[in-house]
């Protein structure tokens, strides 16, 4: 039972990381996020490493993840000033790296259903409302493909998550840990292109939602097989 708890050792410093990360990121201090986006996913990747001693975790999934974050962090140490398109584009690479293992992670660990077709089709729709508000405020062609197929995988990245609630390999609570967590990550995303490329939505709580999301998705791992 200790072992499965063992993440709230971290909780406290990543919380408050989050919290110092958002304060930089409103007060577009470049330095302050270097330091404090990067510190947000590592103390994650450190609950992860922690979840390998949880009783009720599945080592090999585990490890997935760990992939995919440890590809986000180096997305963090590179995606620092977001009002520079070339940095954001470098990111976005990375990142769609990041989470196209989480995707795929979670797809395969919770098995083919007819069910799984619900979530895919609903976040599909999530994802072409969004698009169809931003693909006229993208500069250029290259940019709208690039947006475009971020923006896809992240919604794929979710409806993942919600499959998981139809599989016996993952236990209620890690749905729904892993689903708001993705949720998180797609929503600061999401958000993020809607103010620069729609209108803002004077939302400035992106930070909490990516470092918080990634918090979650740690955390998941602990209790996917209770």
């Amino acid at each position: 039972m200790f072992t499965s708890l063992t993440w709230l050792f971290v909780l406290p410093f990543s919380l408050f990381s989050i919290y110092k990360y958002y304060r930089v990121r409103v007060k577009e201090d470049l330095k302050g996020v270097k330091l404090y986006q990067p510190l947000t996913t590592i103390l994650s990747l450190i609950a992860c490493v922690l979840s390998f001693f949880s009783d009720y975790s599945v080592p090999l999934y585990t490890l997935w993840i760990i992939i995919g974050m440890t590809l986000a962090l180096i997305a963090d140490f590179l995606n620092i000033d977001m009002t520079d398109m070339k940095v954001v584009i470098r990111g976005l690479i990375i990142f769609f790296l990041a989470y196209l293992v989480y995707t795929i992670a979670t797809f395969i660990f919770t098995g083919f259903t007819l069910l799984m077709l619900i979530p895919i089709i609903v976040m599909g729709v999530v994802f072409l409302v969004v698009f169809l508000l931003v693909k006229n405020g993208l500069p250029s062609i290259v940019e709208k493909g690039a947006m475009g197929v971020y923006g896809l995988l992240i919604a794929m990245m979710v409806a993942s998550a919600i499959s998981t609630f139809f599989s016996q390999n993952f236990s209620l609570l890690a749905s729904i840990l892993l689903t708001v967590g993705f949720t998180f990550l797609l929503l600061g995303d999401y958000e993020f292109a809607l103010s620069s490329y729609w209108k803002d939505l004077h939302f400035p709580y992106g930070p909490i939602l990516y470092s918080g999301g990634q918090l979650l998705v740690a955390i998941a791992l602990f209790y996917v097989m209770i």
